[in-house]
């Protein structure tokens, strides 16, 4: 490809949220449990990863749309603080190959942003963990752009980055960027979307370390 900005999502793209979301939701769902908020039961991990890639509104009105905004903005919290501390604990991990990846495109001369729809802090704690400084020209946490959609947030990239963008990421919201803003996509089935969701992407990836045959 011809395009040298490269828009990345964050779980599920260039993060295995798997070591660090599940046991954060149910540490929360036990709080909620102990709050007579919810009934107890067990939680599959499929089941809760199918959240990853959604802002924390769209979440929480898909689990639980029966609370208040106050109480979702507090569990929410509980999961974002047990995350956080799992992550300066050493629990996050990477894909595997994530950052010799992010390095060699930074050499060939790619300009790499990440746009996610998670919170500040969250990336925050990512950024100081992995150096993604290192790597990255941009930082877009959907909550500091009151949690609106991809497609609405990307204008601002856009504005600081004028340009053409290529959309690299795990879920539907990814591909609705991408095909709204008429841009290229790149699937990465590894994550935790669908194949049907990514069927807008021009390429499908299963490995990370395929984005360097796309990017010479």
């Amino acid at each position: 490809m011809s395009i040298h900005q490269l828009l990345f999502d964050y779980d599920g793209t260039l993060h295995d949220s798997t070591a660090i979301y599940p046991p954060a939701f149910r540490q929360m769902y036990d709080q909620m449990v102990m709050d007579g908020i919810a009934p107890p039961r067990s939680w599959l991990d499929q089941e809760i990863t199918k959240w990853l890639g959604f802002n924390a509104p769209d979440m929480w009105h898909d689990f639980m749309p029966s609370l208040s905004p106050m109480q979702t903005e507090y569990y929410g919290g509980l999961i974002g603080r047990f995350m956080t501390q799992a992550i300066e604990d050493g629990g996050a991990r990477l894909y595997p190959h994530t950052q010799e990846v992010l390095e060699a495109l930074r050499q060939r001369g790619y300009s790499m942003f990440l746009l996610s729809n998670c919170r500040g802090d969250y990336l925050e704690a990512h950024r100081k963990a992995f150096g993604l400084d290192r790597f990255f020209q941009g930082f877009y946490p959907a909550q500091e752009y009151g949690f609106r959609p991809k497609t609405e947030i990307f204008p601002f990239i856009q504005t600081q980055h004028p340009g053409s963008f290529v959309v690299i990421g795990d879920r539907f919201h990814d591909m609705v960027l991408a095909q709204q803003n008429q841009l290229p996509a790149i699937g990465c089935r590894y994550g935790f979307g669908s194949d049907d969701e990514l069927s807008y992407a021009r390429y499908k990836i299963s490995d990370i370390q395929d984005l360097l045959l796309l990017f010479p």
